[in-house]
């Protein structure tokens, strides 16, 4: 532990307070650290050193906790820890794997990445949202994971959070105060943050069905699809629709053959109709075809 206490003698005071701050913030714990000396900050951390391995492992994201299980001294797990300042070495390396195999880290991932996905879900159905109104989806309780939410697709800014490439104060401002909004539920937001909202469409289920008739498209292959073809143009601006028709036209002629061009309009036809039942934020959470 000595070999992990000099390291963190090595830091800033200013960071050690933003470590410890978040630590005791995630535990409800009340403490003013800002009038302690720099060395009494480090014992403190020290003193909760297991506590504080469990808050940093339990806050982050599933992919990263998956590829922390195969290979603990991975590129993407070693950038993660460094952000909290956790040095792998041998001194933790006994806590760290022991915490990791506990049914309730894995219990904390599961429900912390749930909220995640509910606010980045929350942003994309209204392009921003003031905290106070976030907290009435997620509860109070939950609402400092905002700050750390390691998946964030969005911004904070005082008392709101916003989409990164929504920097309109004005337009920012006319969204949180716009009450016509298509409200959710838990499960919906949530499936809006991890990707999955389309799913349910029918159009999207019409469209797994032709792929599968036309091609040896295995549901493997969901995520590929997804990813490279569905996603990119769903949250394409509204504005931008002629560009985004191209890209997606493009993306299908360097993925997929066709043995005639029907089959390729057939596809971005349904693409197209899912579209039109996709929550738009610029719509206040509403698709184009409700608006129409």
């Amino acid at each position: 532990m000595e070999e992990y206490r000099k390291y963190l003698n090595s830091l800033k005071k200013e960071e050690l307070l933003e470590l410890v701050s978040l630590f005791n913030e995630y535990n409800h714990v009340n403490k003013d650290m800002t009038k302690l000396k720099k060395k009494e900050i480090i014992s403190y951390l020290i003193e909760n050193i297991n506590k504080y391995i469990s808050f940093v492992i339990t806050t982050m994201d599933k992919n990263t906790f998956k590829l922390m299980k195969k290979n603990i001294k991975d590129d993407k797990v070693r950038e993660y820890l460094n952000n909290y300042k956790l040095v792998v070495n041998d001194s933790l390396m006994v806590t760290i794997k022991k915490i990791m195999k506990q049914t309730k880290t894995k219990k904390l991932i599961d429900y912390n990445n749930k909220i995640y996905e509910v606010i980045n879900g929350v942003v994309i159905a209204y392009g921003t949202t003031y905290l106070d109104a976030l907290e009435n989806i997620i509860g109070k309780e939950n609402l400092f994971l905002v700050k750390i939410n390691p998946m964030k697709n969005y911004l904070i800014d005082n008392n709101y959070i916003h989409y990164q490439e929504l920097k309109n104060k004005r337009k920012i401002n006319s969204l949180n105060k716009n009450k016509d909004k298509r409200t959710f539920t838990l499960k919906e937001y949530q499936r809006l943050g991890n990707n999955t909202y389309h799913h349910t469409n029918r159009y999207y289920k019409k469209l797994i069905s032709i792929l599968k008739s036309n091609y040896n498209f295995k549901k493997s292959d969901i995520m590929f699809l997804d990813d490279v073809i569905i996603i990119p143009y769903l949250y394409n601006n509204t504005k931008d629709e002629i560009a985004a028709l191209d890209s997606l036209s493009n993306n299908m002629d360097t993925y997929f053959e066709f043995t005639h061009n029907n089959l390729k309009k057939r596809i971005i036809n349904y693409i197209q109709k899912i579209k039109g039942d996709f929550p738009i934020w610029e719509y206040h959470g509403k698709s184009i075809n409700e608006v129409k």
